[in-house]
């Protein structure tokens, strides 16, 4: 026989338990109804003709919760990710702003096995490289060092898949590497002097690529 102390503890035990489980996943439920409308609420701002720098910052805001979020990393696909919407705000933003906080969300996301970080940055260099470099020189050199190997990354990923290549083919190799890059960032080529240290590390990480994967 349990004694009849013990048999009360143990009653009232999995009460607790039960509700603190029935809590636990109200809870949760309450947290996912949230993040899902803070996906919505980026999405909305994504999809607005015209993106303010207050959209920005919000975006911003809404990104850095939605990112320490398994769910939205392991769950979704890549092309279905917040992290996209978010650079296709910043992009969109076209100004100064936009720039610098995709580049502060990358640095918040070391460790992340998130190619679209890659392929969306160097979508954003491509819209305004001065913009992109002007950033990166007030970076330290390891955070510069970074953000550099996302974007050879994203150039060879996005040269492959945006121009409907087929495999590794790409359309250009090492006699014309540097006439090709200066076709797709003419910006950099009318500013060379200003740009010629950030220009030779790109040029030289292409030809590194060059040597190692194709």
């Amino acid at each position: 026989m349990i004694n009849k102390s013990v048999y009360v503890y143990l009653c009232l035990s999995i009460i607790y338990l039960f509700n603190g489980n029935c809590t636990a996943q109200k809870d949760e439920k309450k947290n996912d109804a949230a993040l899902e409308n803070l996906v919505l609420e980026l999405e909305e701002i994504s999809n607005k003709k015209t993106i303010e720098d207050n959209d920005v910052l919000k975006a911003y805001g809404i990104i850095n919760i939605l990112s320490t979020n398994s769910l939205y990393h392991t769950t979704l696909p890549p092309s279905e990710r917040p992290s996209r919407g978010f650079a296709k705000i910043c992009v969109k933003n076209n100004r100064s702003i936009g720039v610098n906080k995709y580049i502060e969300f990358m640095l918040t996301q070391k460790g992340s096995a998130d190619e679209m970080l890659s392929t969306d940055f160097e979508e954003l260099f491509k819209n305004n490289p001065v913009f992109v470099i002007n950033k990166i020189r007030k970076l330290n050199n390891s955070d510069q060092d970074y953000i550099f190997s996302h974007w050879i990354w994203g150039y060879f990923h996005n040269r492959c898949n945006l121009e409907n290549t087929k495999g590794n083919e790409l359309k250009f190799d090492k006699q014309d590497y540097k006439d090709y890059f200066f076709n797709i960032y003419p910006v950099l080529k009318i500013n060379q002097d200003e740009y010629k240290n950030e220009m030779n590390k790109m040029l030289e990480l292409i030809l590194n690529w060059l040597d190692d994967y194709y």
